[in-house]
């Protein structure tokens, strides 16, 4: 009874901070989206203010930012970030998937995509790890797994695999 009881409770005080937290959104998209300037402040102390104003080059005015990660993925060591956002000009359920790579001092576009979900906003998902950024993404009925990295210049799949 205290494990039924235990599982209720958690899963009460998840949709109590969903709500809590996205509630406020009118639309369905919405109620995933980072405020910029909430965004901006999470990278305080990851990067420079210079640094920071930079990515702000990179992405459109009206945006609504999604999710994002920050790692290597260009194996020289620097801390890269990927950004997914929407600034409205999109099909609805699409957003896309911007890679930043770090220049040291400046920031350089590795590759930009457009992506569409299906069942949220976080059916386009990425991480990275052993400096390869994995993305993920539903699409015609099948989960696409790719990872890039980013070597001379150059931005490089090296793994494309589907899930069924």
């Amino acid at each position: 009874m205290s494990r039924l009881r235990l599982f209720i409770s958690s899963i009460i005080i998840i949709l109590s901070i969903n709500s809590s937290i996205m509630g406020q959104a009118s639309s369905f998209s919405d109620r995933y989206a980072i405020d910029v300037e909430i965004f901006m402040g999470m990278l305080d102390g990851i990067y420079s203010d210079d640094m920071i104003d930079e990515i702000t080059y990179f992405l459109p005015e009206n945006l609504s930012i999604i999710n994002f990660n920050i790692g290597d993925y260009s194996g020289d060591g620097m801390l890269d970030i990927v950004i997914s956002y929407n600034d409205n000009t999109y099909k609805k359920n699409s957003y896309n998937v911007l890679l930043l790579i770090n220049d040291y001092d400046t920031f350089m576009q590795g590759g930009l995509f457009q992506f569409g979900w299906y069942y949220t906003p976080y059916d386009i998902s990425f991480t990275i790890k052993d400096n390869i950024c994995y993305i993920t993404h539903f699409e015609k009925h099948k989960w696409v797994f790719t990872g890039f990295t980013y070597d001379n210049g150059e931005l490089k799949k090296v793994l494309e695999e589907y899930y069924y």
